[in-house]
């Protein structure tokens, strides 16, 4: 049983009777007096018997997320107000509402809609480039898989990059951040051979959901260890929030919304008879940072008949090249 340590005068420990929160960065601890009995598989999952103080406290671990906060702020004030935990003959019914109300809120816990299905798009080109290659390329193209990072494109070979955007809408309409996701000339001055997938996605009963998708990656053979590393990279995916965790939040409904592919697009970005900014257009601009530069393009269905842009076949035999 772990022992875990408080330091009371943080800024980030709050007390409320005998209720202690920490807040860390993606998620909120509530520490509760006593060892409990579960009803709710959900809060069960997210919860673990520990040590403070040699005394057995139940811990349970919130996403730090706005939505969850409100709804749970006022649960917290409650437990002060009415001092819950102090009489051990009522702490079990007390629980017993903190476990309904935390269920509650975790119900509303979700990513942003363009996290979802950014990552839905990242992870199809995985699960798709996984199943195509041979045994000997799993590792490398999963270590190729940068998008749940703060690398500048989204999976990384040697030569080769490739930055996934993906659309709700009929064409291929992306929002860009930074030239490095569609300059072949990175920040830095390297040349890479860049490919921009671009996926169309919309609401359907016949798709995949994130769930599912994860779920199928994980039947792909993938070593125990790879595998651990690729679901903890999955659940750092995103921006200002806590990410998707398969192991916790596989059944949850919000996860399983389906989603069906319209298009898949892979641009060649070195072609010049697609236009659009690069870094050296800017080189005499020498008060202006190119990495702030946010735009959106719409990039034509074809570009060069048969040549670009690439089917996934096509697009593929250039990764294993490199």
């Amino acid at each position: 049983m772990k022992n875990y340590e408080v330091n009371l005068d943080s800024k980030k420990v709050h007390q409320y009777g005998r209720l202690i929160v920490v807040e860390n960065e993606k998620q909120v601890d509530w520490i509760i007096p006593g060892k409990y009995g579960f009803t709710s598989k959900i809060a069960l999952d997210m919860s673990k018997v520990i040590q403070l103080n040699d005394e057995d406290y139940t811990l349970i671990k919130i996403p730090r997320q706005d939505e969850i906060h409100a709804m749970l702020v006022g649960v917290a004030q409650k437990i002060d107000d009415e001092k819950w935990f102090e009489e051990k003959e009522k702490s079990k019914s007390e629980f017993s509402k903190v476990e309904q109300a935390i269920t509650k809120a975790m119900h509303k816990f979700k990513l942003n809609d363009a996290s979802i299905i950014g990552l839905i798009g990242e992870l199809t080109i995985l699960h798709k480039m996984l199943q195509s290659c041979d045994e000997s390329e799993k590792n490398r193209i999963l270590h190729s898989w940068k998008g749940h990072s703060s690398k500048s494109r989204d999976f990384i070979f040697d030569n080769l990059c490739v930055e996934v955007k993906t659309t709700r809408m009929s064409r291929s309409t992306h929002h860009i951040h930074g030239l490095n996701q569609v300059d072949v000339t990175d920040d830095d001055g390297g040349v890479t051979q860049l490919f921009l997938a671009s996926i169309g996605l919309e609401e359907h009963d016949e798709g995949e959901s994130l769930s599912g998708l994860v779920s199928k990656l994980t039947h792909l053979g993938i070593e125990d260890e790879k595998l651990t590393e690729l679901i903890d990279a999955i659940k750092s995916y995103g921006v200002n929030s806590i990410g998707y965790d398969h192991r916790l939040m596989n059944s949850w409904e919000q996860f399983n919304v389906k989603f069906r592919i319209n298009f898949e697009r892979f641009y060649d970005m070195s072609d010049s008879n697609i236009r659009l900014p690069k870094h050296s257009d800017f080189d005499s601009m020498a008060h202006l940072v190119t990495k702030t530069l946010n735009f959106q393009i719409d990039l034509p269905d074809v570009v060069a008949e048969n040549k670009n842009p690439k089917v996934f076949s096509d697009f593929f035999k250039c990764i294993l090249k490199k």
